[in-house]
Order: C-alpha cells, then structure tokens, then sequence
C-alpha cells in the first residue's frame, strides 16, 4: 500500500507508514480516479478558511458569544501561537451545566492535543483522520504548530462534488 501521506510503498496490512508513521489503519486505496485524486491533492486546496482562536483561560460564554457572532462550531484554542486544544459545539453541551458553567475556562472543557494536519497533507489523510475519530473539524497547523486553517467535513463535501464534474471516471 502506497502511503498517502510521503508516497512510500508499505506492505499491505500495515497501520503506520514505515517512513514518515502517517497511520494507514482503515485507509485502502482503490484504483478509482477519485480516490487517487484524494491522496494526491493537498488539503491546501481545500482553502481552509483562517480559523478563529481563542486563549484557554477565556470563559465559555466568551467562546459561545464568539462562536454565536461568527457562525461557527468549533474554535481553536491557542497558547503563545500554538494549537493546544478545539472547542467544539459538543464539549459546549456535554461538558458545560449553565449557568455557572458559562464562567468556567475553556481548557478545562477543550480538547487537548487535537488531531491536525498541515496544508501539505493528502485530503484522504484529513477525511481518514475525520472518519477514524468521529471528527467535523479538523485544525491545519504550520510547520511550528500554529494553527493556519481549519477544515471542515462539509468542506471536504463540496470541494468533491466540484471536483466530481470536472474528473473523467472513466
């Protein structure tokens, strides 16, 4: 199996990447058009959109007003640059009792060390990394682990259905 990720060729069965420990476990690559074009096109283009980031020791009623105002269902929690965690509309409603919850810090809610991936990665390294961890948001961090963008499933979605249309399935 040929590794998504850097392209290394992996005995068949494998759950890492002998070359670079991308995980392969659930991921088998058919010789289909599309599924080549997902593991052959970067999650950059995508077009993650910028995410917005919130500091771990903001309360969670900031993190709802700035979730309300932008329309979104996950923010980025960040420290000194860095990604250390997501909120998400689900850590909101089953880790928060209102309405003394609402004043409670972020971290202690968050998702610590959530999966990310870079502008580099495969998409099918994103949708594999969604699938496996029941995940709609997905951080795309830089080389540093600052976070750059952020991905969604319903991103993946419609990039596939433009791309549908325009790939010869023959």
């Amino acid at each position: 199996m040929r590794c998504p990720a850097c392209g290394s060729e992996n005995i068949e069965g494998v759950d890492h990447c002998e070359e670079c420990g991308t995980a392969l476990a659930g991921l088998e690559v058919e010789d289909s058009v599309i599924e080549r074009h997902i593991c052959q096109t970067a999650v950059s283009e995508l077009h993650p959109p910028s995410p917005l980031c919130i500091g771990p020791d903001a309360t969670v009623a900031q993190a709802i007003e700035l979730m309300v105002q932008h329309h979104v269902g996950s923010l980025l929690v960040t420290q000194d640059g860095r990604l250390v965690g997501i909120l998400s509309e689900r850590d909101i409603l089953y880790k928060v009792d209102p309405p003394d919850g609402l004043d409670r810090p972020v971290q202690e809610i968050m998702t610590p060390r959530p999966e990310a991936v870079t502008a580099d990665d495969p998409i099918a390294v994103a949708l594999q990394q969604m699938d496996i961890g029941g995940y709609r948001h997905l951080p795309v961090v830089n080389d540093q682990g600052a976070p750059i963008g952020i991905v969604s499933v319903r991103d993946v979605q419609r990039y596939l259905c433009e791309q549908v249309g325009k790939l010869k399935l023959v």
